[in-house]
């Protein structure tokens, strides 16, 4: 299950792309990881990886391109 946060974003965050950016082949949804959070907390570096683990693309994106997301796992009850 994901859900999307409205708290800041962070370094090594796990945010969606809110929109295609079909000349780096992704597509709004896809998910990157924050690898660098410039100081003015608007602009950030974000990596896609992947299924085998290599680097789709590495990207300068604004905050306003990107939604913040968690995902949580269920755990059985004892």
């Amino acid at each position: 299950m994901t859900y999307q946060l409205d708290t800041p974003i962070q370094e090594l965050d796990v945010v969606a792309l809110s929109h295609n950016l079909p000349e780096h082949g992704l597509k709004q949804g896809d998910r990157g990881a924050i690898v660098h959070a410039y100081p003015n907390g608007q602009t950030f570096e974000v990596e896609f990886v992947n299924p085998d683990g290599t680097t789709q693309a590495l990207l300068t994106i604004a905050a306003n391109h990107l939604q913040k997301v968690i995902s949580v796992q269920s755990t059985p009850n004892s």
